[in-house]
């Protein structure tokens, strides 16, 4: 039995990535062995299938949008820029729902003082696949920035988190 071993959420991310590029699939545990000769033993309640982590990596991309473009999930900061005055995004769905991950994690950013992005609510534009909260749409400038979790049973993003800074 491994000694149990305090380390940092980065650190822990650092190693369970270099660990997941040897290991996939369902397991009951996971065992991490440092070049020092330290294991670390990771025991899970019940076996799970490991998620991709290339949506956990750190990362972050800038996109421009127009009307009918959604919002990428490729990374998981997103900053949102207006491809030309202010942009209602009319997508179905608005922010990109293919690859998603129940319980996934997206940061969205404003990035302009006067071309804002509009995302709607799934009230205001049926299949828009997000959540705000009260049903209200949110409007991205300048450092204005969202945060959103997948829900995998309803199939939507739904808003954590909203703050206008700008």
């Amino acid at each position: 039995m491994a000694d149990n071993v305090m380390i940092g959420p980065r650190r822990f991310w650092q190693n369970l990535r270099r660990l997941y590029q040897l290991v996939s699939g369902t397991s009951g545990e996971i065992v991490v062995t440092e070049t020092s000769g330290r294991r670390i033993v990771l025991s899970l309640a019940d076996p799970l299938t490991l998620p991709s982590l290339d949506r956990l990596a750190l990362g972050s991309q800038t996109v421009t949008l127009a009307a009918g473009d959604a919002v990428p999930i490729d990374k998981p900061f997103v900053r949102i820029v207006s491809g030309g005055g202010t942009v209602n995004l009319a997508s179905t769905p608005s922010i990109s729902t293919t690859g998603a991950v129940d319980g996934q994690i997206l940061i969205v950013q404003g990035t302009d003082d006067t071309d804002d992005v509009l995302i709607k609510d799934e009230t205001n534009l049926a299949g828009s696949k997000v959540r705000i909260h009260g049903a209200a749409n949110l409007v991205f400038g300048n450092l204005t920035s969202a945060i959103f979790l997948f829900d995998s049973t309803r199939g939507e993003w739904v808003q954590t988190a909203y703050r206008v800074d700008g």
